[in-house]
């Protein structure tokens, strides 16, 4: 992010600060935290997914999954509605492609609808 005023790059902290002083001076800002950062933990791809699947995601080079990835995967595939709220970068998309993917190799009329939130 830019300042309008002096051009110059913004630390997130100064972001913060930024809207908590503007546009969230009257009381739109009301709590902020900060995490941490965690490691991932890795497990292996289930094994209920089809070798055709699990062949082509070790040609892509996955050749193992976050384990909120393989929870949403097969809570997909057991057919439950997930929400899968991570931070940038953590691997959402293969939480939602795999089990659509998984679908259309059983059956080709299968569909989804992808649904994105502006940001």
């Amino acid at each position: 992010m830019y300042s309008t005023r002096t051009h110059t790059r913004l630390l997130p902290v100064e972001i913060i600060e930024h809207l908590r002083k503007g546009i969230g001076s009257k009381g739109q800002i009301v709590h902020v935290e900060v995490f941490d950062s965690r490691k991932p933990i890795y497990v292996q791809i289930p094994n209920v997914l089809s070798d055709n699947m699990k062949s082509s995601s070790k040609c892509l080079g996955i050749t193992k999954l976050n384990s909120h990835q393989a929870e949403s995967i097969l809570t997909f595939l057991s057919g439950k509605n997930v929400v899968v709220a991570t931070m940038t970068s953590s691997g959402k998309s293969l939480c939602y492609n795999v089990p659509l993917l998984e679908a259309l190799s059983q059956d080709l009329s299968s569909c989804a609808l992808y649904l994105f939130p502006t940001k």
